[in-house]
């Protein structure tokens, strides 16, 4: 059966790598895409794994980096800290794809690469830093965490400066992709993995 008009992808490996690649890089500059908020699951907590929602903020299709911004004083960078994998889990009803984008995870406090993405940022998203507890710490009523002066309004740049320790960056580069199309005449599955060379083995897999 020949492909789809609608997915000319659907039986073409090199096409599938080449849409979930596009698909990244759009999540991480389109906050409307489905893909701008992805699962990122640890191994680590109570009950040995964790997982919760984040922002993509950056992708890039040379390196397979997937780069998010973390507190630093997360449970999910503890759990990274100790066992440096993880996982994405992207899923796009409209276009009916799921990537589990697999591989090792570094986290970035200090140095160019978290310093460039704090100076990228805006004071809004810099204020979420700005608890003086850390992310997940018990409270004796509901709380923002956050100063109360800065609450209802926007930081300065100085103010948000006391956020700055407490700012991580996280990059996982993608060994190993997990493709799923949802189709109504018959689903498709493949696997992407990369070697240490950075050369690609691709092989179909059943649904």
């Amino acid at each position: 059966m020949s492909p789809r008009p609608d997915a000319p992808f659907k039986d073409d490996l090199d096409l599938s790598l080449q849409r979930a690649m596009n698909m990244l890089v759009r999540g991480a500059k389109n906050r409307r895409s489905p893909f701008h908020t992805p699962i990122f699951a640890t191994q680590g907590g109570v009950f040995g794994v964790d997982a919760r929602t984040v922002v993509l903020r950056a992708f890039d299709p040379i390196t397979r980096q997937i780069r998010i911004h973390s507190d630093a004083r997360t449970h999910k960078n503890a759990h990274v800290a100790e066992k440096s994998n993880g996982v994405f889990v992207f899923y796009d009803p409209g276009a009916r794809i799921q990537l589990r984008a697999y591989g090792p995870c570094d986290i970035h406090i200090a140095g160019a690469i978290a310093d460039a993405a704090w100076a990228e940022s805006q004071h809004f998203s810099r204020r979420c830093y700005m608890a003086p507890d850390a992310p997940g710490s018990d409270a004796s009523n509901p709380t923002s965490g956050l100063p109360a002066d800065v609450e209802a309004r926007v930081p300065t740049e100085e103010e948000t400066l006391i956020g700055r320790p407490h700012f991580s960056v996280m990059l996982l580069t993608i060994t190993s992709l997990d493709w799923l199309f949802l189709a109504h005449d018959g689903h498709r599955r493949a696997r992407f993995t990369w070697n240490s060379d950075g050369a690609c083995d691709q092989n179909w897999l059943v649904p």
